[in-house]
Order: structure tokens, then C-alpha cells, then sequence
């Protein structure tokens, strides 16, 4: 007498979305395969992921070519503290305690940041200019800069301190307070 085995695979889990709601966070979605098992996201700034093996690790953690967002069956899951204007991308795998599905990729970008409002640039005097504003909705800092030819370059980094070098111009202010004054201009 002969007998046949036979091993199947698990689902991808379904319906998997990952939808930007910020310059700094991504929602990802997903619906559980129909055996509930639980879902596996990675995530990696490449779209290349690896064959995932063994236990999924801690969150944060290296896993199947990327870093482990979740492992669970609640979604939707938040994806927070990411870059503005960047392509993540993600795999969702369905795990058994011992096999993982092939898995399903997707990917979004974020947002980028809003300007600030309500800019207005005011001449009080010869030497002083007055630049109001209205931080964005996020309460994020305004950067001023300023030169003399009009002409900047896209910022990259961190901003220095006020005074030094940046975006093609001088570090004239980095915050939320506003009016600003620009003082000692040569007339």
C-alpha cells in the first residue's frame, strides 16, 4: 500500500493597501487569509524582499529583506516617523506558526510638507524687513532663508544654525514663532 502526501501552501492574506496620510506616516491595510492566519508586514525602501524563514523576529527587526512592521491580524496598521516625499514599500505575508504564504507587495509614498500660510514679507525701515506666516496644520518649523539673488537650491538635511549656509542662501530663521525680523540690511 502506498500513501501519497500532499502539502499545500497558506493564502496571501487579501484586499492589502498601503495609503499615505502624512508627509510622515503610511496606513497599511490588509484582510486575514480565510484560515485567520496571522499577517506579516515588511517593509524596505527597495521593493526587493527575500524568502521569509524561521520565527518573525521583534518588530523593528531585520526580517525577509526588509524590517518588520507588524505581525498580527488587526488592520488597519500605522507606519510612522517616515520621510516626506519617499516610496515605501511593502510585503504582507500570511504565517501558520510554521509556513509562510508567497506574499503580496504594494507600496505608497508619502506626502509632502505643507508651506507654511499666510506669508507675508513687510519693509519696516530701511534695515528691516518682516516676514509673518502661519505654520502648516502639522505645526511644522519654517525655515527662512534669504540672499541677494533670489536664486536657491532645494534644502537637504538638517537646517545649521541661524547664520550659516543653507539652501543656497544664510539661515535666517527655523521655528513656529512668527513675525520674524530680518535686521541690519544694507540699504
Amino acid at each position: 500500500t502506498r500513501i501519497a502526501s500532499m502539502r499545500f501552501g497558506i493564502s496571501d492574506p487579501t484586499n492589502v493597501t498601503a495609503t499615505p496620510v502624512s508627509y510622515s506616516q503610511i496606513n497599511v491595510g490588509f484582510t486575514p487569509n480565510t484560515n485567520n492566519n496571522n499577517v506579516i508586514v515588511v517593509w524596505n525602501l527597495t521593493g526587493n524582499f527575500t524568502t521569509p524563514a524561521g520565527t518573525p523576529p521583534s518588530v523593528g527587526q531585520s526580517f525577509a529583506g526588509g524590517t518588520l512592521l507588524y505581525n498580527g491580524m488587526v488592520s488597519p496598521v500605522q507606519h510612522t516617523g517616515l520621510n516626506p516625499q519617499t516610496i515605501y514599500y511593502y510585503k504582507f505575508f500570511s504565517y501558520n506558526g510554521s509556513v509562510y504564504s508567497t506574499g503580496v507587495a504594494t507600496n505608497a509614498t508619502t506626502l509632502s510638507i505643507a508651506n507654511p500660510a499666510n506669508v507675508t514679507v513687510t519693509p519696516v525701515n530701511q534695515t528691516q524687513i518682516d516676514i509673518a506666516f502661519t505654520p502648516n496644520p502639522n505645526n511644522n518649523n519654517v525655515v527662512i532663508v534669504w540672499n541677494l539673488t533670489g536664486t536657491f537650491t532645494t534644502p537637504v538635511g538638517n537646517p545649521p544654525v541661524v547664520g550659516q549656509p543653507f539652501a543656497g542662501g544664510t539661515l535666517l530663521f527655523n521655528g513656529i514663532t512668527s513675525p520674524v525680523s530680518h535686521i541690519g540690511l544694507t540699504p
